[in-house]
């Protein structure tokens, strides 16, 4: 049994072999399971279904730690979950810790993180993304990732500072079963992947430092001198360097992944001659923050679809304002006003153009299209 030897197994008074944290010993041969459950419904990773494969009864625990490719305690997750799962059978595996109850998400929801669930300002993407993730879990997901670099390990894990290793590890489950990749592999959560994938990594983080005495014993010394995390010292001149224009944004983090998700849901509907949606999309984009190429495709988009083509010219008047003339403000503000029917207004703005560019072939073409 495990409990016998703390240093393995002996034969003839020698180690034979040191146990695998509680999957049992090295030279332990895993079997597969010979009446398997139906396994189109196991939302598995590729490296997983691959562990899997490698488990034929001849290979060990330590060679199948040394040729997964995966990290050495990944490994030995995916096997404690193929074991859970019944599709393994581990000889001397100890008991599993029992699962913890099962918890309804709101009770995932911290009560003393800087920002509190309630008041927390939820980007649109996250109101109105479509896909399998159902809104309570993109509200939970967008809440936990704005939050990674702004509270402790203990305090993602709901714990004390004083926890003993099952209460880490009871926290850390109940992470886990949420919050893992796994639970939407092969579904469509589009831009909902990545901060998820980065979630999990911090609560597995979390976990191989407050599971190991000796990391658990540096980061509190990181928490002692006023820092978050581990990760904190590596980002701080990068903060510094961010702070006048976050000061500028205000409370709220602005996400670039969210942005982008705006513009190329925008893009996407425009091309297929959705304006009026792809206008709004755009105005969303630029809620966040302004560039000038998405204020010219919204102009642009208001140009082909005729409605709001005041806000258009107003965006684009905006955009000239403090430098020299451009010509492609210039001409996008023309097609604007002889679209308004102001074809005197437009024909200022393209003889503005030809005055420094006398063959500009779509200033010329605007301009033929003007009544006389």
């Amino acid at each position: 049994m495990l409990g016998e030897s703390p240093a393995g197994r002996r034969r003839g008074g020698r180690s034979v072999a040191e146990p695998i944290a509680d999957l049992g010993f090295g030279d332990d041969i895993p079997v597969s399971s010979e009446a398997p459950p139906d396994l189109g419904k196991l939302a598995f990773t590729p490296e997983t279904w691959f562990l899997l494969s490698r488990v034929d009864g001849k290979v060990s625990l330590k060679d199948l730690l040394r040729i997964s490719g995966l990290p050495h305690q990944q490994t030995i997750d995916t096997l404690r979950t193929l074991s859970d799962h019944r599709l393994i059978t581990l000889p001397n595996r100890s008991s599993p810790l029992p699962e913890p109850k099962k918890e309804p998400i709101e009770e995932l929801r911290p009560t003393n993180w800087p920002v509190s669930f309630d008041q927390f300002t939820f980007d649109p993407l996250t109101i109105e993304q479509e896909g399998a993730m159902p809104l309570p879990m993109r509200k939970l997901l967008a809440y936990y990732h704005y939050h990674l670099r702004r509270v402790s390990f203990y305090d993602l894990f709901g714990v004390e500072r004083n926890a003993d290793l099952r209460q880490i590890q009871d926290a850390y489950y109940r992470l886990a079963k949420v919050f893992h990749p796994d639970r939407w592999f092969r579904k469509e959560i589009g831009p909902l992947e990545q901060p998820l994938k980065e979630v999990f990594r911090w609560v597995n983080k979390a976990y191989q430092t407050l599971g190991s005495p000796r990391n658990r014993q540096e980061y509190d010394r990181y928490l002692d001198q006023g820092y978050v995390g581990p990760w904190e010292r590596q980002e701080k001149k990068l903060r510094q360097k961010r702070s006048k224009s976050l000061a500028r944004q205000g409370p709220t983090e602005i996400s670039r992944l969210t942005f982008d998700s705006l513009v190329v849901r925008a893009r996407r509907l425009r091309s297929l001659g959705q304006l009026t949606e792809a206008a709004d999309w755009y105005r969303r984009a630029l809620r966040l923050t302004e560039e000038r190429q998405v204020a010219m495709e919204l102009a642009e988009t208001v140009l082909e679809s005729g409605d709001g083509l005041e806000e258009a010219l107003e965006l684009v008047r905006t955009l000239s304002t403090g430098g020299q003339p451009d010509p492609t403000l210039l001409l996008l503000e023309a097609k604007l006003l002889a679209r308004m029917n102001r074809p005197d207004e437009a024909r200022a703005r393209l003889q503005t153009i030809l005055a420094v560019d006398p063959g500009h072939h779509e200033t010329l073409v605007e301009l033929a299209k003007l009544p006389r």
